[in-house]
């Protein structure tokens, strides 16, 4: 199912990583990536074209192949969760694409170059992300193939209702931002369908005997590319906080400050002491130095500053104080300078980003799981004769089995015969065995297994 959609995705991701290195370094946009211009942007659309037509030619030559096997059953399923993420992934790169090209497509129409700010991306990617982001939480929650009404209902039920709160606790603690406020009840609905799930899983394994951390642990052990794909989504998640606070709640402030004053900015004060202004063979460094206090108590001094070097004395680099309290970012910046005692600083408290970096790194743990390789398993082999179990390596049944008689074996609950299991092929579970599992959950419209 949707082979040949994702098959077209990757064609067309690749061509546009092409697409957007011909773009900066042909000269044919301004960019801050535009710093080397050069003719190998040519090179570039001739590499790309040769990309697109023969990516094309061989998805249409192998189209009859990437035919799916069965079709929808219903779009309120798990295959109709996955295919509205990509399509809303697809809108987002349409939208980026359309704002970068959209100087160049006015100035050949119209002879009249037409920009694209911020508030153009704001207005089109922000939706789309908070609908991204809600389909994250309602995907895990749904079966395959279809979902009763009624299953959605009782699984939909827990984190609608921590999003029903949040949206309702929000106004009371201040948060009046309408779309601050439908971005955290998102954010908190995904996070609660999340962990309910994984809850789901623990609880299942607790209730068969095993302690909740050991219920935890097998949890992730036995299903990884599934648990550790909720931990990704659970680091975008909190990504996405911390975009969302330092989008809405960031604080500037700018202020002239001489030797012994102060600024006060968003429960912060910092006191000036003066400049420093330090020369070396190659390099020229002013540096500010201050203090910054939090509740009334000293937390450290900061030294932001600007870095002249030999041969580039008007292209300065910035020396930027960045600390963290807490979930609060506090970017220190030198914007000007007169002599030893006076400076132009300018301060930005940004709330909740370094949920950005622990949400990076749940992430990488995700991702770290999913691809971490699963060890052998020794199978149990029934022998015929007796009827009782023998610990076999996983190829000597192949073996034994191979041109003889034909042989059964039985392997994680699915039953082989020797030919089928020589050439690779896995047979239907036989109904018994299906019964047989030991800790199976059963839903309306799916059967789970959460535990061995």
């Amino acid at each position: 199912m949707l082979k040949g959609w994702n098959l077209g995705l990757v064609i067309a991701s690749f061509a546009l990583s092409i697409f957007g290195t011909f773009e900066v370094r042909s000269g044919i946009i301004s960019s801050v990536h535009s710093f080397a211009y050069s003719a190998i942007g040519g090179y570039f659309l001739a590499f790309l074209g040769i990309i697109i037509v023969f990516s094309t030619g061989l998805f249409i030559y192998r189209l009859p192949r990437l035919r799916p096997e069965q079709e929808f059953d219903s779009v309120i399923s798990r295959e109709g969760s996955f295919l509205l993420n990509n399509l809303l992934l697809v809108g987002i790169a349409f939208a980026i694409l359309w704002g970068t090209l959209f100087p160049l497509i006015s100035d050949a129409f119209s002879h009249q170059t037409m920009t694209v700010g911020p508030p153009f991306y704001d207005q089109v990617s922000r939706p789309l992300f908070i609908v991204l982001i809600l389909a994250m939480g309602i995907g895990p929650l749904l079966a395959w193939r279809r979902t009763s009404t009624r299953a959605l209902r009782r699984n939909l039920a827990i984190p609608a209702f921590a999003a029903a709160v949040c949206a309702a606790v929000l106004p009371v603690v201040g948060i009046r931002d309408i779309w601050a406020n439908i971005a955290f009840a998102v954010c908190s609905f995904t996070i609660c369908a999340i962990l309910y799930e994984i809850w789901r899983g623990v609880r299942v394994r607790h209730l068969h005997g095993e302690p909740y951390p050991l219920a935890l642990y097998m949890l992730f052990e036995r299903y990884r590319q599934r648990y550790g794909g909720y931990l990704v989504h659970l680091g975008l998640v909190m990504l996405a906080l911390g975009v969302i606070g330092s989008h809405f709640f960031q604080v500037q402030q700018d202020a002239v400050l001489k030797p012994g004053q102060e600024i006060n900015i968003a429960g912060y004060k910092l006191v000036y002491f003066g400049n420093i202004d330090r020369k070396y063979p190659d390099t020229e460094i002013i540096t500010s130095q201050l203090q910054v206090w939090h509740d009334g108590k000293l937390q450290q001094y900061i030294y932001p500053g600007r870095q002249f070097y030999a041969n580039f004395g008007n292209q300065p680099a910035s020396i930027i104080s960045i600390t963290t309290y807490g979930l609060t970012d506090l970017y220190v910046f030198l914007a000007e300078w007169n002599g030893p005692a006076e400076a132009t600083i300018r301060v930005f408290v940004n709330p909740l980003v370094p949920l950005v970096w622990l949400g990076g790194l749940v992430m990488v743990l995700g991702g770290i799981i999913c691809w971490w390789p699963e060890r052998r398993r020794r199978r149990v082999v029934f022998s015929e004769a007796v009827g009782e179990p023998e610990a076999e390596p996983a190829m000597a049944g192949a073996a034994r089995n191979g041109k003889g008689t034909p042989g059964s074996s039985i392997t994680q609950g699915v039953l082989h015969d020797g030919k089928e299991e020589h050439e690779g092929r896995r047979k239907r579970p036989i109904p018994s065995q299906l019964h047989s599992r030991p800790y199976a959950l059963r839903g309306d419209d799916e059967e789970t297994e959460v535990a061995r």
